[in-house]
């Protein structure tokens, strides 16, 4: 054996150790990226899963508002077909419930300028149906139009018992 193959080996066998040296390095910088990849991806769900609990919310709150505002008007209709006071109950519970399913409404859309304009203009629409509608009609001063429409209505009111009570007999 010579000089230069004796070395050789040393040079080859000192760059073998010195690459295996650099494996854990490697290993290291793997293991620091796919960390660092996986925390990137668990803020982003993260987020994503937030604003959906949170559009989810809104959609909710926004749809109890509309179930109340439809609640007191076919109770406010239903009182003017038939004049009792009872039909109103479920309006006097949805008029105390609304104003504070508004209020949440505008506060959970404080991120969105566009929603909380939407959410304050719903509640100056309800106040408009309700000083210029409901409150008239609960103190019975109905404009001459509606009281008409209301005498339509209760006059139609024994034709169609008459047709149900037809199709209940033909059946």
């Amino acid at each position: 054996m010579t000089v230069s193959t004796s070395v050789e080996k040393r040079s080859r066998v000192s760059m073998s150790i010195s690459g295996l040296r650099r494996y854990p390095l490697y290993f290291g910088l793997a293991v620091l990226c796919t960390a660092a990849t996986d925390l990137v991806i668990y803020r982003l769900h993260e987020r994503s899963t937030r604003g959906t609990s949170h559009s989810r919310l809104v959609a909710r709150v926004a749809r109890d508002a509309l179930v109340l505002a439809v609640d007191r008007e076919s109770a406010i209709r239903g009182f003017l077909v038939t004049g009792d006071s009872e039909s109103l109950q479920p309006e006097f519970e949805a008029r105390v419930a609304h104003p504070a399913k508004l209020d949440s409404l505008v506060s959970l859309t404080a991120d969105n300028p566009a929603q909380q304009q939407r959410a304050r203009a719903i509640g100056v629409a309800l106040q408009s149906w309700d000083d210029n509608f409901a409150l008239s009609a609960l103190a019975g001063r109905l404009s001459p139009a509606t009281r008409r429409r209301k005498a339509t209505v209760r006059s139609r009111a024994p034709s169609v018992r008459r047709i149900r009570s037809g199709r209940r007999s033909a059946v």
